[in-house]
């Protein structure tokens, strides 16, 4: 061998142990950055482990040398996942997404993925940075719990008001006997559509009850009269009249009398 020959491979050998000694500065960087973050990280491929890391060791509960070689889909996929973790692996998606994690001991936590395909040796593999979400997921369903115990508290409450209100509707709507066969319905405060067919029925239903041949309607206490209580008050008439009592229209005031005369109310029903 020439002497241009020994220095040819000498400055060979010394290149090929500065490039060894980089990949070992660059594998200690990554065992280092590996090691320090917060997150599990694996490396798989086609669903086969190849390398990982302490923190998903200490996820799964199992020593680290114990990763290599274990079927991600059937070893660390719980069941309830394994379809959406064959549809990410599948599509190369890259958005994070939550999984159902088996640990080692057969327990289970959920955990939320990141993963990216990348190159590795001329090997197509796929990355992934797991965490552990189990105390979101906890406080989720907590969360979740609460608001659907407070719909239960707000539709009991709605239904005791709404029952509160019914009964309230049905004591401002009296029907007093005052005599055999005569009722009176003495009404205050304003009367809405609602109001209105309560009103119609208590009548109707103290007329049967009663027998009653007269119903005296007095409305000295409603404040004001338009076109839609006037009809709801003729309705009531009308439908008093076909069961068999006659009503007595009382307490018009001047004001109230000029408010039917005037919106064109036929008073023909009233007495």
């Amino acid at each position: 061998m020439t002497q241009s020959e020994q220095n040819q491979l000498e400055m060979l050998k010394k290149q090929l142990k500065q490039t060894q000694q980089k990949l070992r500065d660059v594998e200690k960087k990554y065992q280092l950055l590996s090691e320090a973050s917060f997150e599990g990280f694996l490396v798989h491929e086609q669903g086969v482990i190849l390398e990982a890391n302490p923190n998903i060791a200490a996820m799964l509960r199992c020593d680290l040398e114990d990763l290599p070689g274990l079927n991600l889909l059937q070893d660390v996929v719980h069941p309830d996942s394994l379809e959406k973790a064959l549809t990410r692996i599948k599509s190369g998606s890259e958005e994070p997404y939550d999984l159902k994690v088996l640990r080692r001991d057969g327990t289970t936590f959920f955990a939320e993925v990141c993963a990216k395909n990348i190159e590795l040796e001329g090997r197509s593999v796929r990355v992934l940075a797991v965490r552990d979400i189990t105390a979101r997921k906890k406080m989720e369903d907590e969360l979740r719990q609460a608001k659907a115990n407070l719909e239960k508290m707000v539709e009991k409450r709605t239904a005791q008001l709404k029952e509160q209100q019914d009964i309230m509707l049905e004591l401002s709507t009296p029907v007093i006997q005052i005599w055999e066969g005569i009722l009176i319905l003495p009404l205050i405060g304003t009367i809405d559509s609602r109001r209105a067919g309560q009103i119609m029925q208590n009548t109707l239903e103290a007329i049967s009850h009663k027998r009653a041949k007269q119903v005296i309607i007095d409305i000295t206490g409603v404040p004001f009269v338009d076109t839609e209580v006037a009809n709801h008050l003729i309705k009531t008439i009308q439908a008093a009249k076909l069961v068999g009592a006659k009503c007595i229209l009382v307490g018009i005031s001047s004001e109230v009398a000029q408010t039917l005369v005037h919106i064109g109310i036929d008073l023909e029903h009233l007495d």
